[in-house]
């Protein structure tokens, strides 16, 4: 522990660049004790129908960001329709944050007939999305899941020139050292959770991220699981002095500002 740590207070607040609001029954008294913690941040979701289904019980809450999303897992194994994710890039044009997309070519998802079906749809949006900021010109923020496919992320994102044109963030990155040269040199962000700082080559990782492409994230809660504001601030806290003890800095007095702009959040820091 850094005795030097500067002191996280309780009214500073801290932005959750990925948080899983939907998986609660009850999303709505979670975003308020959100708010009554100082916590404010990006809601992304696993699939267009949670995305719709938490429009009316997200909506009012100034500190809560909705991302529309296409989970991989879910995209692998069909629990995403094609009609779905065919009314997902007719939502495209009509929102700002998409959350969470991406590709999974962990072991789980290794058959050739889901990757395929992972591709061709995160194609499809990366496409869409690209088409959207052509025509519109809306600033889109990504949060992308990428497990054993960084390459091929990266790849589809540059095909759509989007990390040039969208902030184009990798939450909880575990790919290589050389994917991660490459993703940051593309102008790549990335979010960062306590339990990706309990690996060794994710803290060497922190030395070659610059401090201003880094956000903070939990990931969490899990579907069905208990959390509260509290459980979220701790989690967040966390974060936020291993991030301190590995780099010097002190993120939310860096960030927070900028991360709240970022997402258009109506706060008072």
């Amino acid at each position: 522990m850094n005795v030097h740590r500067p002191r996280i207070e309780d009214n500073e607040w801290l932005i959750d660049m990925h948080t899983h609001l939907g998986f609660v029954s009850n999303p709505d008294e979670l975003a308020k004790d959100y708010n009554m913690h100082h916590i404010a941040g990006l809601c992304a979701t696993v699939t267009p129908q949670e995305y719709r289904g938490l429009i009316p019980k997200l909506a009012g809450h100034t500190n809560i960001c909705l991302g529309l999303g296409a989970h991989p897992w879910w995209i692998h194994d069909d629990r995403i329709s094609d009609d779905d994710l065919k009314y997902m890039l007719d939502d495209i044009e009509n929102v700002q944050y998409i959350a969470e997309i991406g590709l999974d070519f962990s072991n789980k998802f290794s058959d050739i007939k889901g990757r395929d079906r992972q591709i061709y749809w995160f194609k499809k949006i990366c496409q869409t999305i690209s088409q959207c900021i052509a025509n519109t010109h809306t600033p889109y923020i990504l949060s992308i899941h990428s497990v054993k496919a960084t390459d091929e992320v990266l790849s589809i994102l540059e095909e759509y020139d989007l990390p040039s044109r969208a902030i184009c963030i990798f939450h909880w990155f575990s790919g290589t050292h050389d994917e991660l040269m490459r993703a940051t040199a593309f102008g790549c962000y990335f979010s960062i959770n306590n339990k990706m700082l309990q690996s060794k080559r994710a803290k060497s990782y922190l030395r070659t991220i610059p401090s201003d492409r880094i956000f903070l994230e939990t990931d969490m809660p899990e579907e069905n699981q208990y959390w509260n504001g509290a459980l979220e601030r701790e989690r967040l806290v966390e974060t936020c002095n291993m991030l301190y003890d590995l780099t010097d800095e002190h993120l939310p007095s860096i960030t927070a500002r900028k991360h709240a702009e970022l997402l258009d959040l109506e706060i008072s820091l």
